[in-house]
């Protein structure tokens, strides 16, 4: 039995005067969302679209009504997802049980800090992809901006969501033009995270789409912090994970787990290490495979790892990742 636990550690971070009460539904707004077309000139603002959590490999060129896929990018009008890690269901514009449609749904939320799934189910650290915890996630943006790196000054427009699915609205610069910028996640456990209109945040994104598609993404600067890896390392390419986090995070074997079938061969689940400060003492956070733990205060930090390997040799495939790790952590203000 594996359980997403919570531990307490003194961190010296105010909280914000303006944090809304976690009584409150998810769904704000603030006026109308402001897009327009821009030109397809490369700078530092710019970003692919992400798809969820899953196995690396090809997927064929299709089309379904006025939906494309090519690669890993999905296109529906002004819309532009790009799926790094899934096959990519176009019907209904899916990615892994993750619905664009139904994670754009305004409607009635489930109280704040409310958790759906059982936190005891699933397979344990050692059963790839049967944990008992799951977070997926994407970023919506202008097609002119698909497969690009980002670095973006953003505004908090909205967010909105029915449990267990988000939807973060950013008004950014992107490429030059005022744009819409979306969030989407789904998360197993759920916690109702606060996204407090009219915070600006900072939004930066790495792609790395060949050869087998490896995305970062940070968002900073508001009540809720948001950091994603799905990815072969835990860093983008010339930093190193203390570069990129600000913090001591690695990587290791987990030495209860025996290598598990995998089709390219066997994989080893691995063990994610996440330093923080109880006071003045340095300690790590150990997450393993399929597991989350909570931990801090007054900022809450949410770790939830769905998933961590690395194939073992002789790897029997052709271009698979010698490491998969998909990771999702939120620093959350006001998440007590």
């Amino acid at each position: 039995m594996h359980r997403f636990s919570r531990r307490l550690a003194v961190v010296p971070l105010a909280l914000l005067a303006a944090c809304p009460s976690k009584g409150q539904d998810t769904e704000t707004t603030a006026g109308p969302d402001t897009s327009s077309g821009a030109s397809s000139s490369t700078t530092d603002e710019a970003m692919p679209t992400t798809g969820s959590s899953g196995t690396t490999g090809p997927v064929a060129t299709t089309t379904t009504g006025d939906v494309t896929t090519t690669g890993n990018v999905i296109t529906t009008g002004n819309v532009t997802t790009t799926g790094a890690t899934d096959p990519i269901d176009t019907t209904g514009l899916t990615t892994t049980g993750l619905t664009t449609t139904g994670l754009d749904t305004a409607g009635t939320t489930t109280d704040p800090g409310s958790s759906s799934g059982d936190m005891d189910t699933g397979g344990g650290p050692c059963q790839l992809d049967q944990g008992g915890v799951d977070a997926q996630w994407f970023l919506e943006v202008p097609p002119q901006a698909t497969n690009m790196d980002l670095t973006l000054t953003c505004t908090i427009l909205s967010s909105r969501g029915v449990e267990p699915k988000v939807s973060v609205n950013f008004s950014c610069l992107v490429l030059g033009v005022q744009s819409t910028v979306v969030l989407h996640y789904a998360l197993q456990p759920f916690w109702n995270y606060t996204w407090l209109q009219g915070s600006q945040v900072k939004l930066v994104y790495h792609t790395e789409p060949v050869p087998w598609g490896s995305e970062w993404l940070q968002i900073t600067g508001g009540l809720t912090n948001f950091q994603a890896v799905r990815a072969d390392e835990l860093a983008p390419p010339g930093l190193t994970p203390q570069e990129y986090f600000g913090l001591d995070v690695f990587l290791d074997d987990n030495p209860s787990c025996e290598p598990q079938p995998d089709p390219c061969g066997s994989r080893q689940p691995l063990d994610l290490h996440y330093e923080h400060w109880i006071g003045d003492d340095l300690a790590f956070v150990t997450v393993q495979n399929g597991e989350g733990t909570s931990f801090g205060f007054p900022v809450r930090t949410d770790l939830r790892l769905p998933h961590a390997s690395r194939l073992l040799e002789p790897i029997g495939c052709d271009g698979a990742a010698p490491r998969r790790i998909d990771v999702v952590i939120f620093h959350d203000s006001a998440g007590f």
